[in-house]
């Protein structure tokens, strides 16, 4: 078993009080004894670390490669392997969106030779996020676990 999740944690505020949320997020997963764990809307790595080192994660990585960005997130109780982070080469009305992809570093059957990417599409624009999807699986990279807010397709 690898149990997996992937949150919109959008500055890891309560929408309801404003207030950090990271211990609510930390009880509501703890059952769940996670392995790996994708975040979008990340913008705070300070709270990231909070949640991660508090959940157990021993490893995490923030994709952000532009200042003042919201961006992507993978927590892992495995080591990465390796790790890119992809921006879309172009605007959209959402603002420009990205891929964090990760190969984890363990002989786990069910992690061995697998990408994991996260990432969290356009949410204003339906062919937007058909070009942001399509621009990030146009690379010779095989994605086998894609995590992360999609939006809707239609």
């Amino acid at each position: 078993m690898f149990p997996l999740a992937t949150l919109n944690v959008y500055l890891f505020l309560n929408p309801s009080s404003g207030e950090c949320d990271i211990d609510d997020l930390r009880s509501i997963l703890k059952p769940f004894d996670l392995c790996l764990l994708a975040d979008q809307g990340v913008f705070n790595n300070e709270r990231l670390d909070k949640l991660t080192i508090s959940s157990s994660f021993l490893y995490s990585i923030y994709g952000a490669d532009r200042q003042h960005s919201f961006d992507n997130a993978i927590a892992s109780r495995y080591p990465f392997e390796s790790c890119k982070n992809q921006s879309a080469s172009f605007f959209s009305d959402g603002g420009t969106r990205s891929i964090l992809k990760c190969h984890l570093h363990d002989d786990h059957p069910r992690i061995e030779n697998h990408l994991f990417t996260v990432t969290h599409l356009d949410h204003l624009n339906d062919s937007n996020r058909l070009k942001q999807s399509k621009a990030f699986t146009r690379e010779k990279d095989f994605i086998d676990i894609l995590l992360g807010d999609i939006n809707a397709l239609t």
